[in-house]
């Protein structure tokens, strides 16, 4: 897939000076709905001929978001922790961030791997609930490559959720190699897991995020005085612009 970026025009452009301009009043800092999805975005502009600048705005949203976790905020994929480390290890994975991504990563891991395994999740939808937390736990210990090549979600999504039974499988035989889950955690999170498996186990799940995108509608884009959701979910400015950057 070959992007068509050199500089920015029409609705990209109008969409991205939109994230300029509302970002700063945004108070969700997650990847779907949130600072943390624009932060992605911004990043990924920077890799483009004349666009590098946008690093530096990118660094400040993520300074931003990492200064707001904390032991209150939620697990879930679309406004909380597991999207945000989601995004994180994406960040190291594509060479913007330098260091060592498990020392990083590793009291966010710890964080929500103790609130699955003490809190019963009854909710199992990918935004808010089990197959968003699993979906970045399953990135996170079996993807040690890069997700996303130059060019940005080539490599991450495809019609095909890694949330599927035969990757929660191998996720669970994998457990007990991952040194960095407590081992009174270990058998607590195989039990979540399997149980989540069997529930889909004849169930085809499309990747959300590739959903997202490649559903991505805002024709009427912009509609003055029309609040627009700035992230990765669908119809969101982040979801839109990575559609016209990549279709």
């Amino acid at each position: 897939m070959k992007y068509k970026v050199n500089y920015l025009e029409g609705e990209l452009s109008e969409i991205t000076d939109y994230l300029l301009l509302n970002t700063s009043f945004c108070n969700n800092i997650g990847v779907l709905n949130g600072r943390m999805g624009v932060c992605l975005y911004f990043y990924f502009l920077s890799k483009f001929p004349r666009l590098s600048f946008f690093q530096g705005f990118a660094n400040e949203l993520l300074d931003e978001v990492i200064d707001q976790i904390n032991l209150d905020t939620s697990i879930d994929f679309s406004s909380g922790l597991s999207g945000i480390a989601w995004g994180i290890d994406i960040l190291f994975k594509e060479d913007f961030l330098e260091g060592d991504v498990d020392d990083v990563l590793a009291d966010y891991d710890r964080q929500i791997i103790e609130v699955l395994c003490s809190k019963e999740i009854n909710d199992n939808s990918f935004n808010t609930g089990l197959e968003g937390v699993l979906y970045y736990l399953i990135y996170r210990y079996m993807s040690p490559c890069k997700f996303l090549s130059f060019h940005i979600f080539d490599n991450l999504i495809n019609d095909k959720s890694v949330v599927n039974s035969s990757n929660l499988l191998s996720f669970i035989e994998k457990i007990d190699e991952i040194a960095s889950i407590d081992s009174k955690l270990k058998h607590p999170l195989k039990n979540i897991v399997r149980e989540f498996q069997h529930k889909i186990e004849d169930k085809y799940l499309v990747d959300p995020i590739y959903a997202n995108i490649t559903k991505s509608q805002m024709s009427d884009f912009p509609n003055q005085g029309q609040a627009r959701p700035l992230g990765l979910v669908q119809d969101g400015c982040v979801s839109r612009s990575i559609y016209l950057l990549s279709y």
